[in-house]
């Protein structure tokens, strides 16, 4: 790569081998290789691989709740919002799945204030967003009166509860273990949207 090599795209480098080889299996050297530039030279930027892989992480959620930010403004009904978040999901997974796999058990990650924080964020912009937007559906007559952050969060965990059921069956899914996985998702929230329209 000729001239100065530019953060962003060391992150984008980094991002391509992480996502198909994973954490363990990179090295900086590797990465810098993709660039064509030298160790030392991506050392610039960052020291050492931990430092890296959070940065990616940051990336990757910040990338997170633009696309999210980008359903939301479709102005779908509720059940294709609530559906489309969990493509987006799968499709984000898909793109990063032997990245987040390792993330589950990596031991630098977990105690990582940074990931930390980056994670709660993104969460938090997350649930303000479909928050928002069930508000709006109760001033609309569309649902009855609830509790919009509570059931959010129920949606939330929800979905999440049974990625975690199938981390522990099958650490490394099969695309059809996956798809059961989204299909068993969407039919989890269509359920509870349908409990709380209006009849």
């Amino acid at each position: 790569m000729k001239g100065a090599v530019k953060q962003e795209q060391i992150l984008e480098a980094a991002i391509r081998r992480l996502s198909h080889f994973g954490v363990h299996k990179t090295t900086l050297t590797e990465i810098a290789d993709d660039l064509s530039i030298s160790k030392q030279a991506l050392m610039y930027y960052y020291h050492d691989k931990a430092s890296l892989v959070t940065s990616v992480l940051e990336k990757i959620a910040g990338d997170y709740i633009v696309e999210v930010k980008k359903l939301m403004a479709k102005n779908l009904s509720l059940n294709h919002l609530f559906t489309g978040l969990v493509d987006m999901r799968h499709s984000f997974f898909g793109r990063y799945h032997m990245l987040f796999i390792q993330m589950k058990t990596d031991g630098f990650t977990r105690s990582s204030s940074e990931i930390e924080a980056t994670r709660k964020q993104a969460e938090q912009a997350e649930r303000i967003a479909l928050a928002e937007r069930l508000k709006s559906e109760i001033t609309q007559g569309t649902i009855r009166e609830i509790d919009t952050d509570t059931t959010v969060q129920l949606m939330l965990d929800t979905m999440a509860a049974f990625a975690y059921s199938m981390q522990f069956t099958c650490p490394i899914p099969t695309e059809d273990q996956l798809q059961q996985l989204f299909d068993r998702q969407k039919n989890a929230v269509l359920l509870m949207i349908n409990g709380i329209t209006t009849k």
